[in-house]
């Protein structure tokens, strides 16, 4: 998780839960959501953006074998960065259709 950056601007206990949800299934342990929600003391909720943020990654497309034995070489940004990325390019694409539309109605 530290090379794919989810531990950047993240509090520990999320993150702990989803490892935790992680390993479990991967190792065929039989733990549900809320029992992870119980131990580590997080909402539901932020279990799951934990989850989909570690899903973005390339890391979560390999095999428990391949995640075990390979080390990815390139780093990740940290989901917040990328967030605000996407939202700046949003921006600027209403900015950039803006003058368009203006010329279209006069």
């Amino acid at each position: 998780m530290k090379r794919d950056s989810l531990h950047s601007g993240r509090r520990p206990s999320g993150l702990c839960g989803a490892a935790l949800l992680m390993a479990a299934r991967l190792h065929d342990f039989n733990r549900s959501t809320c029992d992870i929600i119980r131990i580590v003391k997080v909402h539901e909720s932020t279990l799951r953006k934990r989850l989909i943020e570690f899903s973005d990654t390339p890391s979560s497309a390999l095999t428990l074998e391949e995640f075990m034995t390979v080390d990815l070489e390139e780093e990740q940004d940290p989901p917040s960065f990328k967030e605000a990325r996407k939202k700046d390019k949003e921006r600027l694409q209403r900015v950039s259709i803006l003058p368009i539309m203006l010329t279209l109605t006069n």
